[in-house]
């Protein structure tokens, strides 16, 4: 993967210097080329000129917003270039309102070494770059990042359509689990939270998904042992990362087991 990480190029945009800092800074120590943008026109131009495999773009900034210069890359320069929203609200409609301007994936704020450097694995996982194919790429071949169904095949003893079931059953619940836990921590019901991060661990478990299955316990736990409410809800933003793209590698491998 440090191979991998040598040969991406990243722009990263946002207004604050803070933010493009500890971005630019955190990737940079993963081996990672990074370049900087103030502004959405900024950005614009320097992927006009430039080549870049992944962008972080913040949402809201002053003049031309991540939307706004989004939907202009995507329509009028690149639209396979992965673009990956920086924003402070893990609301549902903000999200919604990301993807429908073209952007492939989303980050909130505050985000940690090991969030930063999940996103820009998953970009390179799923978006296959010319000039920058890794042999599991060359023959085809994902490596899976949240995902081991060794031990779920092991339970099932090869049974298929077991398998198929409980991939079936996680692609469908989780985000709903997900969608539950977020909405009894809005709606400070702690005790609500802790029973439903309770209740979607064996679900990671089965799938192999073991970074779900440990910040699950992590929410779970706030309930008995409080930790800083900051670290609480990054842990949900990570839960939330987490179970997105779990879904994704669960779907592109019933997608090819259905081929």
């Amino acid at each position: 993967m440090k191979k991998q990480l040598e040969k991406i190029s990243v722009l990263v945009v946002d207004d604050d210097p803070v933010n493009r800092k500890l971005v630019a800074s955190v990737l940079q120590k993963s081996s990672v080329g990074v370049d900087e943008a103030k502004t959405g026109e900024e950005a614009i131009q320097k992927i006009r000129d430039e080549h870049y495999d992944v962008v972080f773009m913040d949402v809201y900034m002053p003049g031309m917003g991540g939307l706004e210069a989004t939907r202009v890359i995507k329509k009028e320069i690149d639209e396979n270039l992965w673009v990956i929203a920086i924003t402070a609200s893990i609301m549902d409609s903000d999200i919604e309102e990301c993807k429908e301007a073209g952007m492939d994936d989303f980050i909130s704020k505050p985000f940690n070494f090991n969030m930063l450097l999940d996103k820009v694995i998953h970009a390179i996982n799923n978006k296959i770059q010319p000039g920058h194919r890794s042999e599991s790429q060359e023959n085809n071949e994902r490596q899976m990042t949240y995902v081991n169904l060794e031990s779920l095949e092991e339970m099932a003893a090869g049974d298929r359509d077991m398998i198929r079931d409980m991939i079936d059953l996680f692609i469908q619940k989780s985000p709903a689990i997900l969608a539950n836990i977020k909405k009894a921590y809005q709606d400070e019901k702690i005790d609500e939270m802790s029973d439903i991060a309770h209740s979607i661990k064996p679900t990671f478990k089965y799938v192999g998904a073991d970074k779900g299955l440990k910040i699950s316990q992590k929410i779970e736990d706030y309930y008995k042992n409080p930790y800083p409410l900051k670290e609480l809800e990054e842990n949900i933003r990570e839960l939330e990362l987490i179970t997105n793209q779990t879904v994704e590698e669960l779907k592109e491998i019933a997608a090819k087991a259905d081929d």
